[in-house]
């Protein structure tokens, strides 16, 4: 009953959203939004971003972390799924997430002066916490994920409000086209690659291997963030 009634709303919104458009007079046209200028204003950003080093990394750090920390919550009712929660378990579970990520956008400020060597150290331990959930694989490690999705927020809004420090007014809109651009392969790729893996041989695996990506990708910024220093001191 409760599926029919929804289904019966969402169309009926559909229907009255359809007669509004049809009904409403036309507006004039004050001034063109230029769709065909889209590839080239893209070109544009991308030009900015790459002029200036440290903008370009933390765009690849961000598009990264937002991929990573914001794909892959979205296979959280699955995971729930798989190591056996009830249907009311895994509601609670993802409404638990949705909360503690809200949580640490509202305190992520205080984290704001951290180093970003931290933060890769962070992202190192929410690989393991995935790694350990994923090994595991039993009811009581949905709790790990919840830290999870709570330190990957910390890291998502400290990092944008980092990129945000740094880049000139006039170009703010054309290098967070970029950011947005990176971001949205990165999660297409991982809905991806988790999809096929879990095809080709289970859910737990695709969690498993992520986990390991998500700790290579730490290392690999951790290690180079001294490489950073020392090309500095030089």
């Amino acid at each position: 009953f409760v599926y029919s009634f929804v289904l019966a709303i969402s169309l009926i919104s559909l229907v009255v959203s359809s007669i509004s458009i049809i009904v409403l007079p036309k507006a004039k046209r004050f001034e063109s939004t230029h769709e065909k200028e889209y590839f080239s204003r893209m070109k544009q950003g991308f030009s900015d971003s790459v002029k200036n080093p440290l903008i370009f990394k933390l765009i690849i750090f961000i598009s990264i972390a937002l991929a990573l920390g914001g794909a892959i919550d979205e296979y959280w009712s699955i995971f729930g799924e798989q190591v056996g929660l009830a249907k009311y378990a895994i509601a609670i579970f993802i409404g638990a997430s949705s909360a503690i990520q809200a949580i640490a956008s509202a305190i992520a400020y205080k984290f704001s002066n951290f180093s970003n060597r931290t933060f890769y150290i962070v992202f190192i331990l929410n690989g393991i916490l995935l790694l350990t959930a994923s090994l595991i694989f039993k009811p009581a490690t949905v709790l790990l994920l919840l830290i999870f999705s709570f330190l990957f927020k910390i890291i998502d809004v400290v990092f944008e409000g980092k990129i945000q420090n740094v880049i000139p007014t006039e170009q703010r809109a054309t290098i967070s086209s970029v950011k947005g651009f990176f971001t949205e392969i990165g999660v297409t790729a991982i809905y991806f690659g988790v999809g096929s893996l879990a095809s080709l041989y289970s859910y737990q695996k695709s969690f498993l291997l992520f986990s390991w990506l998500t700790i290579l990708v730490g290392v690999i910024y951790f290690l180079f963030s001294f490489r950073n220093k020392l090309v500095t001191k030089i």
